[in-house]
């Protein structure tokens, strides 16, 4: 159980960028639909707005576990005098 809290800014800077990448991809696959569906308006603007808009939101999580593994490298540093990822006992 201790390891799933192991790390928890690295874990939510992982989660930005796969929700980045996901977003990404169901954005580049529903334009591919929209095109061979003869749609192309809302394709261009998926293809178009789909990763904007999938970057922005990213965006936050990855700030926040920016913020938290920085305050864990400052709290590790001023426990035990070094930013190691080895807890000392």
């Amino acid at each position: 159980m201790e390891q799933l809290f192991f790390e928890p800014g690295e874990k939510l800077k992982t989660l930005a960028l796969v929700f980045l990448c996901l977003g990404s991809l169901v954005s580049i696959s529903v334009t591919i639909v929209c095109f061979f569906n003869g749609e192309i308006l809302k394709g261009v603007l998926l293809l178009v707005f789909g990763p904007i808009v999938s970057w922005v939101i990213s965006l936050p999580i990855y700030g926040f576990g920016t913020l938290i593994a920085r305050i864990t490298s400052m709290e590790r540093i001023s426990r035990y005098g070094h930013a190691s990822n080895q807890y000392k006992k």
